[in-house]
């Protein structure tokens, strides 16, 4: 390019000459048209965002999988928080097959991997998710079926089961997913008979 500054529909040309020269990812319309935003998606839920700052450098960051209300390798607990998330500038000046070449070689090897480590995170904690949510099942088939009161499975994993039972009206069973593949299990009012019947769930 014979330009130092870009803005605009200029940018906007700029990422798509650059996608071009990244195999396997696609250009796709501007996010925020204000900021020079745009946004290139790869496989396997990778997306990079591509911005201009100061109409001179190619600012380029990632996408990674939500945990919760935060999308981070720090949510994730793959990368310590006092580190950053890869992150790299560019001069606007160097063509976009060059610019392609540096967001090869300077941002995707760290990316991918963390954005890897992500996905197996978020497949484990899936995995505890299911493990806590047929625990809470096993324990709710222990109280009568037409005395249920309340239950509630949360995003974080941990499950609750609040129950009432023939004659004793405040009998409640709580599950909580503490970590890895460790709960904690609260009975509070209930008789012998259903806590042999909660225990067998455990066996």
């Amino acid at each position: 390019m014979d330009t130092t500054y870009v803005t605009g529909e200029t940018a906007y040309t700029l990422f798509r000459d650059v996608a071009r020269h990244l195999p396997g990812w696609e250009y796709l319309k501007p996010e925020s048209p204000q900021r020079n935003l745009a946004v290139l998606e790869g496989g396997q839920g990778m997306v990079l965002w591509l911005s201009v700052e100061h109409g001179t450098r190619v600012h380029v960051t990632g996408r990674y999988p939500a945990n919760g209300t935060w999308a981070s390798p720090q949510a994730w607990g793959v990368l310590p928080s006092e580190q950053h998330a890869p992150e790299i500038l560019l001069s606007v000046a160097k063509t976009p097959e060059r610019l392609a070449r540096e967001i090869t070689q300077r941002f995707l090897p760290r990316y991918t991997a963390l954005h890897a480590q992500c996905r197996d995170a978020q497949a484990r904690q899936e995995a505890l998710r299911q493990a806590s949510r047929a625990l809470v099942d096993g324990i709710f088939r222990s109280f009568p079926q037409h005395a249920v009161h309340a239950k509630g499975t949360h995003a974080n994993g941990h499950c609750t089961l609040a129950q009432r039972t023939d004659g004793n009206p405040n009998a409640t069973a709580r599950v909580e997913h503490v970590r890895d593949d460790l709960f904690d299990l609260t009975l509070h009012n209930v008789s012998a008979a259903m806590a042999r019947r909660v225990l067998a769930c455990l066996a």
